[in-house]
Formats: structure tokens, sequence, C-alpha cells
């Protein structure tokens, strides 16, 4: 097959492809597929994609996956995605992936994702998928963009590892939200970044359960 026929492959004829026929496709073939084709792909398909394929997948491309198609890809496949691409995944595109799927992208491409997916589109399901390196890589933003049922499910030591500024940058509700295990789990570092109006937002009990060395 030429990469020169692909754009002129209708549904049907993509949906005719068996999965040894995708996975034998060139990188010069996959890039050439339309966001229209793109979604025509079966999950079986989008499964059958090798590392290399789908290293070649651009926005537009994925633009056009659907929800199914994205839940479908492999943990390997998704480390392979360039971060252009993960920035352009809508929240219900993020939305389908499960934890170990967002356990596997890279803290590249954690940093990569939008504030308005990370908003909208992380759930509190996913975020227990989080390892410590991806949450040392978020930014500011992205942490103050996280919403109080995602922060509260947030892993103690991911919670420990986010930087100093970015933690410094959460609401009073999102602190609110904390639970004392979270609390205890603060370094000192991070403790000592809270502001006064962030430790108002801590109950009592919060408060008493913090390490000695942490409180301000």
């Amino acid at each position: 097959m030429s990469a020169i026929l692909i754009p002129g492959k209708n549904s049907d004829q993509i949906a005719a492809f068996t999965t040894t026929m995708i996975a034998g496709l060139s990188t010069e073939e996959i890039a050439a597929l339309t966001s229209a084709q793109a979604g025509w792909l079966t999950t079986a398909q989008i499964a059958a994609l090798t590392t290399q394929q789908v290293g070649v997948l651009n926005s537009v491309q994925i633009a056009g996956l659907t929800t199914d198609s994205v839940g479908a890809l492999e943990t390997a496949d998704l480390r392979a995605l360039k971060t252009s691409v993960i920035a352009a995944l809508t929240t219900t595109q993020v939305r389908a992936l499960d934890s170990a799927q967002l356990g596997a992208l890279t803290s590249g491409q954690i940093g990569a994702l939008s504030t308005s997916v990370i908003a909208n589109g992380l759930t509190s399901e996913q975020i227990v998928g989080l390892t410590t390196s991806q949450a040392a890589g978020l930014n500011s933003a992205q942490v103050a963009a996280l919403s109080t049922d995602v922060l509260a499910a947030l892993p103690t030591a991911d919670l420990a590892a986010l930087a100093t500024r970015a933690l410094a940058g959460l609401s009073s509700a999102q602190i609110d939200a904390l639970n004392s295990a979270q609390v205890v789990a603060l370094t000192t570092a991070q403790a000592g970044a809270l502001t006064s109006a962030q430790i108002a937002g801590l109950t009592t009990d919060m408060v008493q359960a913090m390490e000695t060395a942490d409180v301000k």
C-alpha cells in the first residue's frame, strides 16, 4: 500500500484492514492518515498499532480519535506520543485513560497537559496512578487546577513530591480538602511555605496531626 493512497481510503476500506495489516503499515502511511481516517480506526486496530507508529501521530490525528480509541492505546504507546500531541488531548479523551495509563506517561507528557484538562479531565480514580516523579513535574498552574476531589485522592507520597512553590499556590478550599494523612505527609519545606490563609483552612485536627517540625 502506498502512503499516497491512504488519504483516499474511506471508512469501509479502513475498517477492512486487519490488525495484522494495521501493524504492518509504515510510519509514513500512518502519518498520512487524515483526522477522519484516524477516527475510523477501531479499538482493535488502535491496540494493534506499534509504538513506532503511535510515535508519528500528530495533534490533528489524535483529535480525530474517539474516547474509546484513546482508551485502547497501550501504555508503551502512550509514552511514545509527542508532548504536542498530549497537549492536544481533550478533557473527554483524558477521562478515557485509566490510572495505569496515566501513570505510564512521562513527566514531560504530564507537564504538557493543559490546566483545563487537569481541572476537568482528571478523576480521583485516575490520580491514584500518578507517580512521584510525575507529581514532582506538575507546575503551579496545574496543581492549582486540581479539583478538590482529585486533590483529596492524591497519594501521600505524591503530595510530598509536589514542588513547594506549586503547593503554595493551593487555594484555601483545596487545602481544606486534604485529609490528616496527607497533611502529615507534607515535608518541612512544604509546610513552611504554607501561607497563614492556607493554614487557616486546616481543621484543628489537621493542624494537630502535622508533625511538630512542620508547624510554622
